[in-house]
């Protein structure tokens, strides 16, 4: 309406001119301006209108990111073909809403103002700042290169995520634990059953894998070997673990004299005993991987018999059967053969054969024969009795249904066992002596009949009724609170309500009403997620394809944490929430609606936005179910306001001053660059931290965990050089220290001189645990760090000469 109030005497409207000439003409004029008034008001009521509607576009989630990635649009009144431009580039919208518009950043698109576009008409909306694409990682090494499961691993490289969530790392297939990430290292450890190979990292969907492989070790041991005792030619298999798959990589030795290996394997080896093995312990050696000897001995003894065959392989009670074989020899009182636990008559010896007669109460298995004080086993005989089928179950079913027939008399060869229903075959999928399993086909019911060579002939004692089973192809509502009403749709229920029986999840439902096609159900007070089964007597049972939700009451029962800073990520607790985002909006106090950034059934992650005030926390679903959560307390976040000092060496103690620092310090770290630095004392307003010993000069921060990051301003990090003015007696001076890490395990060289020539005499202690020395010249000696974290200063001692106590406290970090 500005722009019409502008309008003057001479204004017209486009193309057309005013002439005054005389009395006509002042009146032509006092025409033809109420004509353009008129018009003037018929336009401005229209564009008030158009403006009225105009779209108001209230935050950009998120405010920036590179191409690629998804913008959501939040405000109001955004028309149905609304198309958006940022910096002269359309781009592609994915969703349009009157209070929501989604677009993916395109390739070419540079930071600028988002512009709106519907109707000819174009709207101004906020700034949006492209970022440059993220850099793929890249792995430069990692050490150690071999351990054994629970090693832990520094990988070093370049474009990882601070956040150890946004890391991936594994080796073969197998998940490799991260337990610390930065920018250009990750720590991880060693999984029990990750295969060797080269380590695969994944940041961002983007993947990078190591030049070499890390080995993963094993340690050798014997667990067992089988059997315990035997002569010569016995193939013994030695358990355990640590052996290598490649057989020349591992040697066996028996009682000091080496054996052949037939096959190897992490777990196993199979050896063969020699003609001239003596009973003695196993001693196995692995290439790389160290040697175990076995606790107990192996014995051995005389040549086993050995049985190759049984002629005949079946047979009734009162039947003779040879057993082939060798080493039977030739006396009959030597010899014994049990047929399971029965003792089965020896009525003629060979050297190679042996006739035994099956004893009248045998069953099957196989034939134990024992020469002397050796013992072999046979292959399995089979003892047959005449066919009886006492029962079988289920008696109907539809065509495929399996069926087991129990009697007596079958045989353990399925394909021996000939099942009909009149002549038409039945398929038998396993058999043993008292049971049948058997897959019904064709159409015609009917009593089983069950056929077994030289055993008989049964028939089941009653028919099997071949039925045509029920079927569910959907049930409406898919999910619903107890007392829904749900509609199950299929066919072959009948018409008879006493004939059906319908449960959920294994629980009874009441069923209202039946139909041929259709049941009608109510969903009972204790009734929990599952499948529908209908029962159908003498038709069969049916279960549907999928599960019908049972909707949990909504309740939250706590807000995780209870307190956070706008920006902030917090969890919702409790039962019956939508899984599914989208269906879940939140409204924090003060009016401000959030959407929920992920859901399950018993949480809510949501940032807290801006303009949130403490107070309680609704949750909103989109089908219509509302809760409210317990009190929420909007805090300020973290924030430094001064550092003292801003220069230092290595130890130099720094006070931290700002705000916020007591929220959720159990899961805080302070920081200077990529470096964490250890805290003395902290409290809401003040901390006091450390410098670390590899510390390099860059800004200071303070993480604590859902909290936005608190940076400070810049410190210098100096040479840490420790200077003797005047050297103590017996010439003992340090004059620098220079670690490699500040882990334990890590080596710290020291610089200077009056160290003894001879390793062994000089001693380290880190307060009062003593360092070992691993390294030693004549200006430098080299420790490793004692295991157990912590800030001391070092001592060191020369034998017989000179005690020196470096000034500056030093720290080991976990």
């Amino acid at each position: 309406m500005d722009r019409f109030a502008k309008f003057t005497a001479s204004s017209t409207l486009p193309g057309s001119s005013l002439h005054l000439r005389g009395g006509s003409g002042l009146r032509h004029l006092l025409a033809t301006l109420g004509c353009v008034l008129a018009s003037l008001t018929i336009v401005a009521l229209s564009e008030s209108a158009a403006f009225a509607q105009a779209p108001i576009v209230e935050r950009v989630e998120p405010p920036s990111g590179s191409p690629g990635t998804s913008v959501v649009l939040v405000g109001r009144n955004f028309p149905p073909d609304v198309q958006v431009e940022l910096g002269g580039v359309a781009l592609q919208v994915t969703q349009r809403l009157p209070n929501r518009v989604t677009v993916v950043i395109a390739p070419t698109a540079r930071s600028g103002i988002l512009m709106l576009r519907s109707g000819g008409m174009t709207f101004r909306g906020p700034t949006f700042r492209v970022a440059d694409a993220p850099q793929a990682p890249q792995i430069d090494s990692f050490t150690p290169a071999a351990g054994p499961p629970g090693t832990e691993v520094t990988i070093t490289g370049r474009n990882f995520s601070p956040r150890v969530t946004e890391n991936s790392v594994l080796l073969g297939n197998v998940t490799v634990p991260i337990r610390a990430a930065s920018p250009f290292s990750l720590r991880v450890t060693i999984p029990p059953g990750a295969p060797s190979g080269p380590f695969l990292v994944r940041v961002n969907g983007v993947e990078a894998r190591s030049a070499g492989g890390f080995q993963v070790l094993a340690g050798v041991s014997i667990s067992d070997f089988q059997p315990r005792a035997g002569g010569p030619g016995t193939r013994v298999t030695i358990t355990g673990s640590g052996f290598s798959p490649r057989l020349p990589f591992n040697r066996v030795s028996l009682n000091g004299s080496i054996i052949r290996i037939e096959a190897a394997s992490a777990t196993q080896l199979l050896v063969v005993i020699p003609p001239t093995a003596t009973t003695g312990p196993f001693t196995v050696d692995v290439r790389g991987a160290g040697q175990t000897v076995s606790s107990f001995p192996f014995t051995v003894t005389a040549p086993a018999p050995v049985v190759t065959g049984l002629a005949p392989d079946r047979g009734r009670p009162g039947m003779r059967v040879r057993i082939v074989g060798e080493g039977f020899g030739t006396d009959p009182n030597a010899i014994r053969v049990m047929l399971g636990a029965v003792p089965v008559p020896v009525r003629a010896v060979s050297p190679r054969m042996l006739v035994v007669e099956i004893p009248p109460n045998a069953g099957s298995g196989s034939f134990a024969v024992t020469v002397g004080t050796q013992t072999v086993a046979s292959p399995v005989f089979t003892v047959m009795v005449g066919v009886a089928v006492t029962d079988f179950q289920p008696r109907t079913g539809p065509v495929g249904t399996e069926v087991r027939i129990l009697g007596t008399g079958f045989d353990p060869t399925p394909t021996r066992n000939v099942v009909l229903i009149g002549r038409t075959p039945q398929l038998v999928l396993a058999a043993s002596p008292t049971e049948l399993r058997v897959r019904i086909g064709g159409t015609q019911s009917g009593p089983l009949r069950v056929s077994v060579s030289n055993s008989g002939t049964a028939l089941t004692p009653a028919p099997f009724v071949i039925t045509t089973p029920p079927q569910i192809v959907r049930f409406d509502p898919v999910r619903g609170l107890a007392g829904s009403e749900v509609t199950l749709f299929g066919s072959g229920f009948g018409d008879r309500l006493s004939l059906v029986s319908v449960t959920l999840g294994g629980r009874p439902v009441a069923v209202r009403s039946v139909a041929n096609d259709r049941i009608g159900v109510t969903i009972p007070p204790n009734a929990v997620t599952g499948r529908f089964r209908v029962t159908v007597q003498l038709q069969g049972v049916v279960e549907s394809s999928s599960d019908f939700e049972v909707l949990a009451p909504l309740v939250v029962t706590a807000v995780r944490p209870a307190q956070a800073p706008v920006g902030a990520e917090i969890s919702l607790v409790g039962s019956g929430f939508d899984p599914e985002p989208r269906n879940v909006m939140l409204l924090f106090t003060g009016g401000r609606r959030a959407p929920a950034r992920a859901s399950s059934p018993q949480e809510i992650r949501v940032r807290v936005p801006a303009g949130a005030q403490s107070g309680p926390i609704t949750v909103v679903l989109r089908d219509t179910r509302t809760t409210t959560s317990g009190f929420f307390e909007v805090i300020a976040p973290p924030r430094i306001t001064r550092i003292e000092p801003l220069q230092g060496s290595p130890g130099t103690r720094v006070t931290i001053t700002g705000s916020g620092f007591a929220a959720r310090t159990a899961q805080g770290s302070v920081r200077i660059g990529n470096q964490e630095m250890a805290v003395e004392s902290l409290t809401d307003t003040q901390i006091v931290a450390t410098i670390p010993m590899t510390a390099r000069t860059g800004r200071i921060s303070l993480t604590i965990a859902n909290l936005p990051v608190a940076i400070g301003p810049r410190f210098t990090v100096t040479a840490a050089v420790i200077v003797t003015p005047v050297a103590p007696p017996g010439g003992l001076t340090v004059t620098a220290i220079t670690p490699e890490c500040t882990r334990p395990g890590c080596r710290v060289t020291f610089t200077g001189a009056g160290f003894h020539r001879e390793l062994r005499f000089n001693r380290v202690l880190f307060g009062a645990t003593p360092c070992r020395v691993v390294g030693l010249t004549p200006t430098t000696l080299v420790i490793e760090l004692p295991p157990t974290p912590g800030t001391a200063q070092f001592t060191i001692e020369v034998r017989r000469a000179a005690r020196f106590v470096v000034p500056p406290p030093f720290t080991i970090t976990p």
